[in-house]
């Protein structure tokens, strides 16, 4: 048997390497499918002048209010799509897809026709607006979690107060709790279009000088390496000090994927926004990667020998492998202070 499939082999020319491995897809979209089911209007307040004022008072009003998910993310994408004009076509196919329908509505020419109430409109300052927007954005762009959602954003709120130049004393709360914004988040977030749209949006604002420019770049310091803080952890703490403990056979099956996974990031345009402008295969293949050991290694050296706390992930390790990872990351910083290696390294 084992010589007729040798010869089969032969006869055809397989060569298993090269084509026993995934292969790229060609198949063009034809957009077949045509989505059906409910769809949620929410009104886009405009002003009918700019120095009206009433739009965003009453889109914010609307979200605070509503216990429908869909309508408060569809208020989140109205009012970021009255400011930055350039999300208005990405914001548009968002609301399609996810069942939303804007009304538009002017304010106040328009107000009586619709039964708007505009005396419940709070009238928001620049500056305010402004932070609002960094906070919606960063609501859309991470990973909203249940354990520090409203420590988390009331602090990112109060550095961007400083940056925007409002007072201090003056409290701004995020507009969600918790159950809300985690809804909003995963509406919102599952778009990588629009995300890399917003991103687009925010690197463009950064070299402007004004609040719009720092609070551009604040969003986008948060949001640099989302989703790849183990990947930045391994770089920073192994990769950069060329660690022992690539050659040791315990991380071996992890060393190929992982510098595969590297290569990719780094013929990314943005690696630091890897996640949304990595192609769509390229960002599947790292999200089924993974590297449980060299990450935990990676983050015990962290822990060991640097006061940054700068890479939060949850070490995917437990039992044996934990002792193994502290071995190994024990090793790490003895052999890096002991340059060069005088005998190869054994797990006790």
């Amino acid at each position: 048997m084992d010589a007729q499939i040798r010869w089969e082999m032969k006869r055809h020319e397989i060569d298993i390497r090269e084509n026993f491995k995934e292969k790229k897809f060609d198949a063009v979209g034809t957009q077949q499918f045509y989505a059906e089911g409910a769809v949620e209007d929410v009104y886009a307040y405009e002003d009918d002048a700019r120095d009206t004022n009433l739009a965003f008072g009453l889109s914010m009003r609307s979200a605070m209010v509503t216990e429908n998910p869909y309508v408060a993310a569809g208020c989140v994408l109205s009012m970021l799509s009255r400011s930055w004009a350039t999300l208005g076509p990405c914001i548009g196919e968002t609301c399609a897809e996810k069942g939303i329908r804007f009304i538009r509505v002017k304010v106040p020419s328009q107000a009586e026709r619709f039964i708007v109430n505009i005396d419940h409109s709070k009238k928001f300052t620049r500056s305010e607006i402004l932070i609002y927007h960094g906070y919606f954005i960063l609501l859309i762009l991470k990973n909203v979690s249940s354990k520090d959602y409203d420590a988390v954003f009331t602090k990112h709120i109060n550095d961007m107060k400083v940056v925007a130049g409002y007072p201090e004393e003056k409290e701004i709360r995020p507009v969600f709790k918790l159950k809300m914004a985690k809804t909003v988040n995963t509406i919102l977030r599952s778009d990588r279009q629009l995300c890399k749209q917003i991103i687009e949006c925010l690197l463009e604002e950064r070299e402007r000088e004004k609040d719009v420019g720092r609070i551009a770049n604040y969003v986008l310091e948060i949001m640099a390496w989302s989703d790849l803080n183990a990947y930045k952890c391994i770089h920073e703490y192994l990769m950069l000090t060329s660690s022992p403990v690539f050659i040791h056979e315990a991380v071996q099956a992890e060393v190929r994927p992982l510098m595969e996974a590297f290569a990719m990031i780094a013929r990314c345009k943005y690696p630091q926004f890897f996640v949304y402008y990595g192609s769509s295969e390229d960002v599947g293949k790292l999200k089924r990667f993974r590297f449980p050991l060299l990450s935990t290694i990676a983050k015990m050296v962290q822990e060991k020998t640097s006061s940054s706390t700068a890479f939060h992930f949850v070490i995917p390790l437990t039992g044996e492998q934990v002792k193994i990872a502290t071995e190994l990351a024990d090793y790490h910083i003895k052999t890096v202070k002991t340059r060069p290696l005088e005998m190869p390294f054994k797990l006790s």
